[in-house]
């Protein structure tokens, strides 16, 4: 029965996470320690602000330039490579996430068809030929190969959550070289 419950809850997932429009990827927080931060990644660069001051904005440039309310800063090599850096993290984290996303849909089409079998099941087992042992093995056989999905989904949190680390770490650096940033409150 419990393996029910979690086949149950993973054929909500994918309409759970249709509803976050994840794919979108814009006014997320990659930084757990700054909730009030918000980043929109596009494919040139990532804009930053704060969830609670929106007409102020850094963007990180692929290229290494960084704006702050579109007035572009000087930087010097160093500087420049901690941009380049910020970007590529950011950039990184998108694709795991979009990938953890797209597995974790495909999970739960899968769940979807477990469910569907456990309706037929349970039907089934109005036939004196099928019993709940019958219906219990069948559902755990094909529940099997979902758990080993599942686990792997945790390798992408890790990778993200680990991204994640990377970029708060950088964000830090960025704040105390760029004395731009640094007066920026809420960066």
């Amino acid at each position: 029965m419990k393996k029910i419950t979690s086949i149950l809850f993973m054929l909500c997932l994918p309409l759970a996470l249709g509803a976050v429009h994840i794919h979108d990827l814009d006014d997320i927080n990659l930084i757990d320690s700054n909730k009030d931060l918000r980043f929109s990644i596009h494919p040139e660069y990532v804009r930053i602000y704060s969830e609670t001051r929106t007409q102020e904005d850094v963007k990180i440039y692929k290229n290494g330039k960084l704006l702050i309310n579109d007035q572009e800063i000087k930087l010097n090599p160093y500087e420049i490579n901690l941009v380049t850096e910020y970007y590529d993290l950011c950039d990184s984290m998108e694709k795991e996430i979009e990938i953890l996303v797209d597995k974790a849909s495909d999970i739960g089409k899968e769940a979807g068809k477990i469910g569907i079998a456990a309706a037929a099941g349970v039907l089934r087992m109005l036939s004196p030929f099928y019993d709940a042992e019958d219906f219990e093995e069948d559902i755990e056989v094909k529940s099997s190969d979902i758990e080993a999905q599942a686990d792997e989904l945790e390798k992408y949190a890790d990778r993200i959550k680990e991204l994640s680390h990377d970029l708060e770490k950088n964000h830090n650096r960025l704040k105390m070289r760029v004395d731009a940033l640094y007066r920026l409150s809420w960066f």
